[in-house]
């Protein structure tokens, strides 16, 4: 489940700002991984939707996951994939942590960059893990 989402700002690799996102939602979000490398997304962004059923990997080192569930969002026209490329920053037993945006180690000093932070907390959905 969905606990909290941070937007980390930069101008370079000067953090300029943190913003609190997701707060005012009244909606539980969960990203669910299936045993058989696939993934839904339910309420991203506080919209009300059910992904359809997407494909994830982790990358060879399992710094990376790589998801390509579609959602609904309310930055985007249409829809998104949030998880494209997002870098693990914490993967615990009853935890998961995922950056997403301007991840990429190489990048401008003057240029202005968003990370955004995905932290998600254990939950058993209907009796399962």
């Amino acid at each position: 489940m969905l606990a909290s989402v941070l937007a980390f700002n930069y101008i370079g690799n000067t953090q300029v700002s943190i913003d609190t996102l997701n707060t005012a939602c009244d909606s539980s979000q969960y990203f669910i991984f299936n045993k058989d490398n696939t993934c839904t997304f339910t309420n991203f962004d506080c919209i009300k939707q059910v992904s359809q059923p997407a494909r994830w990997t982790l990358s060879p080192n399992q710094l990376f996951l790589q998801a390509n569930v579609v959602c609904q969002d309310t930055v985007a026209a249409d829809n998104s994939m949030p998880f494209a490329n997002a870098g693990i920053q914490n993967l615990g037993q009853f935890s998961l942590v995922l950056q997403t945006g301007d991840i990429e180690p190489n990048y401008s000093l003057t240029k202005p960059r968003r990370i955004v932070q995905y932290g998600f907390v254990r939950q058993q959905l209907n009796g399962t893990d």
